[in-house]
C-alpha cells in the first residue's frame, strides 16, 4: 500500500458458522479508530478469494495491535488480536 494507508486480507473461518459472515471489524487496540468492512467481496468471499482491501487513512503503525472481528447475522463474533507488520 501507499503512504498513510494498510492492506488487509482476510478470509472467512475454514469452518463457518450456521450463519455466514457479512462484515468485518478492525479496532486499532487499546481504544483507537474502528473500521468496518462490508460488501460483496466480504459475503462471497472464501478461502480461495479473501476479502483484501487497500485502507486508505487507517495506519496504526508497524507492530500496533488490531483485534479483528467477523460480524454475522447474529452479531460479532469473538476478537482476534493481529500484530500488523510492515
Amino acid at each position: 500500500p501507499g503512504a498513510g494507508s494498510a492492506a488487509v486480507r482476510l478470509a472467512p473461518p475454514a469452518a463457518p458458522a450456521a450463519s455466514p459472515v457479512i462484515a468485518y471489524s478492525l479496532t486499532v487496540l487499546p481504544s483507537g479508530p474502528r473500521l468496518v468492512l462490508e460488501g460483496r467481496d466480504v459475503i462471497r468471499a472464501d478461502a480461495a478469494h479473501p476479502v483484501a482491501r487497500t485502507l486508505p487513512g487507517f495506519t496504526p503503525g508497524p507492530g500496533a495491535a488490531v483485534a479483528v472481528c467477523a460480524i454475522n447475522a447474529k452479531g460479532p463474533g469473538a476478537p482476534l488480536e493481529v500484530r500488523l507488520r510492515q
